[in-house]
């Protein structure tokens, strides 16, 4: 199945690849701000990922814990979720980038693991883990023997247990398949293409029932996971969720973008162009008929694999709008990297095209991880004065309503200036009915329930006297319920 026997080009592509990835991760797992779930269950140990529809991200935690409840073991979940992807990628490598430098192919790695979306999902000090196994389940299929009768069955199992961890990976599969074809089948003919074509749609396809059938129907539950599990139906209604969702979700990699300056994306899109023309332009000398199939899909392959990282998410009637369901996004900054380095063979031309992208992608992970120090300054702040203001009313809340939001530290404020997207990567929990707040609350002393209130509070508030008032919030009782209205909203 995968037999590796190491050579000194092996060891060269390791060792660049773990230098780059720990260098772009160290500021992310050593961040010591707990990322939105991570409130609960640091508290609490809680998992609660099978009523998401992800019992394997249930099993895979508990079992890191003994059983029972969660321990906050983190960043070891961080360190084995990366490390794991390194091992993963590397021999998927080592089958399909022969053809590279060990310089380039590190950077195919690197800039996998070096997405800006994935900075999320590597935040997280106990979802990190299941979320990483999602991914490496997904690339294992094509590590192995496309030939071999039983390559199809365990792909099965794969995107089956993929599914089981973390939805949103999915895309991934999809992208594989398209640098597959792209690197192994462009001038194989339209049959073998077919072929595998067919291979992985059944895979996928397959794959999809029997998680749809034996777990997400047994395991899904709760208003807010059905809700947003529910896909679109054929009606007129559907086209408009349709391309709301797109404008969403386009955000995000607007957001990127405009963060890059653009002699950068011009010269790469420029030079996959060339690599392209290059490859289809061997495809017509082997015969337009024969290799039809294969000449769409390469001509195609930029925009495909664009679009599968986030396809899946376009279905769906209430998707969740955050980076992390963009993880997919790995794999398309993966093929487009090696288009890149397919046409500069020059070790040195490749290190100079790498490095400012390479560069852009430590300002990301620096930033938000000194960003994020920054805003969790501000949550002690703004949580001790709270706590200690209840303290001296001398009541014992046990609901909370929050009103407005928290003022941002002013560092991260300026990072999002000229990084948008850490705008959706540094939460700031203290905000309108996020029930995350209560939680961070919780972390400060004191022991709180969200209590969504209906109407018009504003309204409520202003004919009422606080019992504490700061530059930056009021603090209300109402009804027993501890009702923060933060400076931002005005009477």
């Amino acid at each position: 199945m995968l037999k590796i026997n190491f050579e000194r080009r092996d060891y060269y592509i390791i060792s660049l690849s773990l230098i780059a990835v720990l260098l772009y991760c160290l500021p992310i797992v050593m961040l010591d701000r707990p990322y939105i779930d991570d409130l609960g269950r640091m508290l609490y140990g809680s998992s609660g990922w099978s009523a998401n529809g992800r019992p394997l991200a249930d099993a895979i935690m508990l079992f890191m814990s003994f059983g029972g409840v969660l321990l906050d073991i983190s960043p070891l979940n961080q360190i084995i979720s990366i490390l794991m992807l390194l091992a993963v990628l590397f021999c998927y490598s080592r089958k399909n980038l022969n053809s590279l430098s060990p310089v380039a192919v590190s950077c195919c790695v690197f800039f996998f693991i070096a997405s800006p979306f994935y900075i999320e999902n590597l935040s997280y000090k106990f979802d990190s883990l299941p979320m990483s196994v999602s991914l490496a389940a997904l690339i294992v299929p094509f590590c192995l023997n496309t030939r071999s009768n039983s390559t199809i069955l365990i792909s099965i199992i794969l995107i089956v247990c993929s599914l089981s961890l973390y939805q949103a990976s999915i895309g991934l599969f999809m992208i594989l398949t398209v640098f597959e074809i792209v690197k192994k089948k462009a001038r194989a003919g339209n049959g073998e293409v077919l072929l595998l074509l067919l291979q992985r749609a059944i895979s996928l396809l397959l794959g999809f029932f029997l998680y749809k059938k034996f777990v997400s129907s047994r395991f899904v539950n709760g208003e807010y996971n059905i809700t947003h599990s529910e896909t679109l139906s054929l009606t007129r209604e559907s086209l408009t969720i349709f391309k709301s969702n797109f404008e969403n979700i386009l955000w995000y990699f607007e957001s990127f973008i405009a963060s890059m300056p653009k002699l950068i994306w011009i010269a790469y899109s420029v030079i996959s162009f060339v690599t392209i023309a290059k490859l289809i332009h061997s495809q017509v000398t082997d015969g337009i008929k024969k290799n039809l199939l294969a000449i769409i899909i390469v001509a195609l392959s930029p925009i495909l694999v664009f679009t599968f990282s986030f396809i899946h998410l376009l279905m769906l009637k209430q998707p969740v709008f955050s980076p992390r369901v963009l993880i997919s996004f790995g794999g398309t900054m993966f093929f487009m990297a090696f288009l890149t380095f397919s046409s500069i063979k020059n070790k040195i031309v490749q290190s100079i095209l790498a490095l400012p992208m390479i560069w852009l992608c430590l300002c990301y992970s620096y930033s938000f991880s000194n960003s994020s120090s920054a805003q969790q300054m501000t949550d002690t702040l703004i949580s001790s004065s709270i706590y200690s203001d209840v303290a001296h009313y001398n009541k014992e809340f046990e609901l909370v309503n929050i009103i407005g939001r928290m003022p941002e530290s002013k560092q991260s404020v300026l990072a999002q200036s000229k990084l948008p997207l850490l705008s959706r990567l540094i939460p700031v929990y203290l905000n309108y009915d996020w029930l995350w707040g209560a939680e961070l609350l919780n972390h400060y002393g004191l022991n709180l329930k969200y209590n969504f209130i209906e109407g018009d509070r504003v309204s409520q508030l202003c004919g009422s006297k606080p019992f504490s008032s700061t530059k930056d919030y009021n603090l209300y009782d109402i009804n027993n319920t501890l009702v923060i209205k933060f400076s931002n909203i005005k009477c």
